[in-house]
């Protein structure tokens, strides 16, 4: 006996996934199985359709609200978008040999600082 084909709005597909939803999260509230969802992303070419326009019209209004954002001056917006969408970068590559020189003493256990403990090394070991 073969099961009955569930009716799925592609609307209401579209617009889950349009709110940033997962596909684990569109498939809970449409009530069908997330293995379902996959299924239906293979077999109905409007499907898959649905969760792609919904995502892009996400992104591009989470975009949009950064740009505005950050013409308004939001440092923070104006960051984000510049490492996000022109691809800058804050890291650092260093080519080449490095040297680095470590300046550690052992203490005995008892002689060292608790945890949290913010006192100096003076404050410490009068």
């Amino acid at each position: 006996m073969t099961r009955t084909k569930i009716q799925i709005d592609f609307s209401e597909v579209e617009r889950l996934s349009g709110i940033g939803l997962s596909n684990k999260e569109v498939a809970n509230a449409l009530g069908i199985a997330e293995a379902t969802l996959y299924r239906r992303k293979q077999d109905n070419e409007s499907f898959e359709s649905a969760l792609k326009k919904g995502r892009a019209k996400a992104a591009a209004d989470i975009a949009n609200a950064v740009y505005e954002n950050a013409m308004k001056g939001n440092i923070t917006a104006q960051i984000w978008y510049e490492k996000t969408r022109r691809g800058l970068s804050d890291k650092v590559q260093i080519d080449g040999d490095v040297e680095i020189k470590l300046n550690y003493e052992w203490k005995p256990k008892e002689q060292r600082p608790e945890a949290g403990d913010q006192r100096t090394l003076d404050e410490r070991n009068p």
